[in-house]
């Protein structure tokens, strides 16, 4: 039985993949957080790698924003006594957070 903390866990977890990080690395070898802002975002990846790589990273970071709260709303889980809405609401929001605060990063 999937429990809301195990929704909100996994949501969080696929929202902290710092895609810019890891694509930059890959692409040039170079940590993204020592060159130009030191920011780990699309908009720093677009100064270090230029319009494809930023775009990349871009429409990785809406996506994980979006699996999250869309897959737990396909799963329909009826055994939570939480709205499916809800559910997708929550899984939304803890993307979000995992985004913004990424353990993989230490926060």
């Amino acid at each position: 039985m999937i429990t809301l903390a195990v929704v909100v866990v996994a949501s969080y977890l696929v929202g902290a993949v710092p895609w810019s990080l890891l694509i930059v690395r890959w692409v040039k070898g170079i940590d993204l957080r020592t060159v130009g802002s030191g920011n780990l975002g699309a908009t720093n990846t677009f100064r270090v790698l230029g319009a494809p790589g930023g775009l990349v990273v871009l429409a990785l970071d809406i996506g994980k924003g979006f699996v999250a709260p869309a897959a737990i709303a396909r799963l329909r889980i009826e055994a939570l006594p939480v709205p499916g809405d809800v559910l997708a609401l929550t899984a939304g929001l803890a993307a979000i957070l995992g985004h913004m605060f990424p353990v993989y990063t230490r926060f």
